[in-house]
């Protein structure tokens, strides 16, 4: 891919177009519960229409419209875009300071219902692909919208009946759910358990005749934290539990014969089976009873959906990360996103490499007065701009895709750092100052893209299972992490021994990154 395409992509992003398509979006309401996405969905039609292409309207049973728009080329690499349509719905008025269906801007934040999660998103997105038209980018591939409905609600009616239809077969997929613009590998998923309580109803006066339902299930939730397994997971971290709802008794002078909680137990990656789930709130259950054989408690799982993870070399996450290191300076962070996405459709059911990134914080999420920073917003569909234009921009050969035999997408055969005698006799001796005998390096991306790389060198002997170890020409060891690996690839680096100081820690080493393109520069 030529190096100006990207750049060409990003520099014809409009702000004001990005905010304008925000706004439209935020005030057509589409609570859900409480309303249709039918609004939503004729405004985001109308912009893929005048992009020149032509939207569908797809419904399931329940008649609620997902839109589905291709443009690009037919021979190349296909990619799928995901966002809803629909928010949640706004709550009390009297908590918010300005009008939730108004798109005002204050000060520098756009508000409204949906500005971060997600019509924010969406609007960048839309504003990425209109710029790679404007700038008359030619797309061998194709970049596909699914801008879905009832995503709030599981996305039954929405990116499911998609996936129904036969209509998730791209090679790639963006979910753009507000991700602070860091790349979310990995999502949790939810099994809502039903437990319930059962007592013996007596007189209010006299409790002692009564088995009380509502007091056991309060010994119960009390300890309820203890279902949890101690499994962290390396990006979404230990998997959660909440009490979320309660109901019990018939009356104000009996004893309650009957206690119902609703509990969210949040799974992560690697919990695939139900009942291994439920396996410790029954065993809870069996402690409490051997204390108190009264006590009678019993649970099921209502509702089951599975957590999903990505490969973090994933072809379509090293573009991300090379798109947004260039437009932002920062390469992103692989996270673990805690809420549940329509991204388990596509990596679970459909096998298709999926990353979470957007504009916005999910903490804004679902709050009263909830916006998005404008700068990010113009951020993200600059972001965006870039990575539809890398991604399906080139033909297959023109992509940083892994090379056989390196999983990150460096090659093992041509090390990308030589390290000079002088250089070589200068590590060593830094090596001894800290007491090292073998020194091993670990070099990292921290800015840069196909118009320049900044990188970081530093001593470090940890390296964990995910690390790729290549061996310099100077026979120097070098660990790269998984994140900069497809990044350097086709890079030469050679170290220059004078940006060596009293520590081993260098940013911006003299390099030439040869792209796979062919083109080739200096940093």
């Amino acid at each position: 891919m030529p190096i100006d395409r990207a750049d060409a992509a990003a520099a014809a992003v409009e702000a004001d177009e990005a905010v304008a398509i925000a706004q439209a979006l935020i005030r057509a309401r589409s609570e859900n519960p409480g309303t249709t996405e039918d609004a939503a969905a004729e405004v985001a039609a109308g912009v893929l229409r005048a992009l020149g292409a032509t939207p569908e309207t797809v419904r399931g049973k329940a008649g609620r419209p997902s839109v589905v728009a291709t443009i690009g080329g037919a021979g190349g690499q296909t990619l799928a875009w995901n966002g809803h349509l629909d928010t949640v719905p706004v709550g009390s008025l009297d908590t918010w300071s300005a009008d939730p269906f108004a798109g005002d801007i204050v000060g520098d934040r756009l508000i409204g219902r949906g500005a971060c999660d997600m019509k924010g998103p969406i609007a960048a997105a839309l504003a990425g692909a209109a710029a790679v038209v404007r700038a008359q980018i030619e797309l061998r591939g194709s970049l596909t919208f699914h801008l879905v409905a009832d995503e709030e609600l599981a996305g039954i009616h929405g990116t499911q009946v998609l996936r129904d239809r036969g209509l998730l077969t791209q090679g790639a997929a963006i979910v753009g759910e507000p991700s602070n613009l860091e790349i979310a590998l990995a999502e949790r998923g939810g099994a809502w358990v039903t437990a319930t309580t059962y007592g013996a109803a007596a007189h209010g006066s006299q409790p002692h005749r009564g088995v009380n339902a509502i007091t056991a299930m309060a010994r119960f939730l009390l300890r309820l934290n203890e279902v949890v397994p101690e499994t962290v997971h390396p990006l979404c971290g230990r998997a959660t539990v909440n009490a979320a709802l309660i109901e019990g008794g018939s009356a104000p002078n009996m004893v309650p014969d009957r206690c119902v909680v609703d509990i969210d137990r949040r799974t992560i990656p690697g919990e695939t089976e139900p009942e291994k789930v439920l396996a410790p709130f029954r065993a809870l259950a069996d402690d409490l009873r051997a204390d108190d054989p009264a006590f009678d408690l019993r649970t099921e799982i209502r509702d089951w959906i599975p957590a999903a993870e990505s490969p973090p070399d994933a072809p379509i996450a090293a573009a991300i990360r090379a798109a947004s290191a260039t437009q932002t300076g920062t390469v992103p962070h692989d996270v673990g996103f805690t809420g549940i996405t329509d991204a388990r459709f596509y990596l679970n059911d459909a096998a298709i490499p999926t990353v979470i990134f957007g504009p916005g914080d999910l903490s804004l999420a679902h709050t009263a007065d909830e916006s998005i920073a404008v700068d990010e917003l113009v951020t993200g569909a600059r972001t965006y701009a870039r990575i539809f234009a890398s991604f399906l921009g080139a033909d297959a050969g023109d992509t940083h895709t892994a090379r056989a035999g390196y999983p990150g997408g460096v090659s093992t055969a041509t090390a990308p750092l030589t390290v000079t005698d002088a250089a070589a006799r200068k590590i060593a001796e830094l090596a001894a100052k800290e007491g090292r005998a073998e020194p091993t390096l670990r070099l990292r991306v921290v800015a840069g893209g196909c118009s320049g790389f900044s990188y970081e060198l530093g001593f470090d002997d940890a390296a964990t299972a995910e690390d790729h170890v290549i061996t310099s020409a100077g026979g120097v060891r070098v660990l790269v992490d998984p994140r900069s690996a497809p990044i350097i690839e086709g890079s030469s680096l050679e170290l220059d021994p004078s940006l060596l100081g009293g520590g081993l820690k260098v940013k911006n080493p003299r390099a030439t990154h040869e792209c796979a393109c062919g083109d080739s520069f200096a940093i």
